[in-house]
C-alpha cells in the first residue's frame, strides 16, 4: 500500500486501480505518480507526472514498494550546485515541520516537492517510444506554514500556565519532603523518649529489689 498525493491508496494488487489510471505501480524509485490526479479522465489518458523530493534527495521512503521499479532517477540525472553554495542549497532542498510538543500546533513548516515528467529518449535526447526511460525535473512546489498571531499568543499563555503548574508541583514536592522529614524526626524522637523511659524504669526496679531487707520469722 502507498499513499498518493491528493488522496487514495496505492494497491498494486488491485486491477481496478491500475486500470483506472490513478496509480502507476512501475513509478521510478523515490517518486509518487500524480498524473492521474491532474487528468480530467484518468481512464482515457494520464500525464506522466511524478512527484519527488527536490534533487531526488532521500528524506525517508516515499513508498515502500520501491523494489518493484528498477529505475533510480539519480543514476541518470545529475544536479550541480552553484560554486560555494552547496551547503546552503542542500538545506534549501529539505522539508521540515516544527510543532509545539504539548498542543501539536504548527510553529513553522515548509514542504518542497519536485515535479518531474517521465519520457523515453534515445542517445541524442530525441523522444521515441522505444527509447530509454528518463525522469526529467520540471519545477518545484513549495508550501510554507507558520503559526498565526493568535496561535502564538495562545501558546505563550499555555506555556505560562504550564510553568505555573510545574512551579506548584515543585512547591508541593518540597512541602511533602519537609513534612516527611518532620514526621520522621518526630517519630524518632518519640521512640528515643519511650526507650529512655523504659530504661529508667528498669533501673529503678532493679535498685528497689536490691535494697529490700528480708524479714525472718521467729
Amino acid at each position: 500500500m502507498d499513499t498518493v498525493i491528493g488522496g487514495g491508496a496505492r494497491d498494486c494488487t488491485s486491477s481496478e486501480a491500475t486500470d483506472a489510471g490513478i496509480i502507476d505501480c512501475d513509478s521510478p524509485q523515490g517518486t509518487i505518480f500524480v498524473g492521474g490526479q491532474l487528468s480530467e479522465d484518468p481512464k482515457k489518458h494520464t500525464m506522466p507526472f511524478y512527484a519527488s523530493s527536490p534533487w531526488f534527495i532521500s528524506q525517508g521512503d516515499l513508498k515502500p514498494d520501491d523494489r518493484l521499479s528498477p529505475y533510480n532517477p539519480t543514476e541518470k540525472v545529475k544536479f550541480t550546485p552553484c560554486p560555494g553554495c552547496a551547503a546552503k542549497q542542500t538545506n534549501a532542498l529539505t522539508s521540515h515541520l516544527l510543532t509545539e510538543p504539548n498542543m501539536g500546533t504548527t510553529v513553522q513548516g515548509v514542504r518542497r516537492l519536485q515535479i518531474n515528467i517521465r519520457v523515453k529518449v534515445d542517445s541524442t535526447g530525441k523522444l521515441i517510444p522505444e527509447g530509454t526511460d528518463l525522469l526529467v525535473p520540471m519545477f518545484w512546489v513549495e508550501q510554507y506554514d507558520s503559526a498565526k498571531n493568535h496561535q502564538v499568543l495562545s501558546l505563550i499563555e499555555f506555556q505560562k500556565k504550564m510553568d505555573n503548574i510545574l512551579n506548584l508541583l515543585l512547591a508541593l514536592l518540597i512541602v511533602g519532603v519537609v513534612l516527611s522529614l518532620s514526621g520522621f524526626f518526630i517519630f524518632a524522637r518519640r521512640y528515643w523518649i519511650i526507650r529512655h523511659d523504659q530504661r529508667g524504669l528498669l533501673k529503678r526496679q532493679g535498685t528497689d529489689e536490691s535494697t529490700t531487707v528480708p524479714i525472718s520469722r521467729v
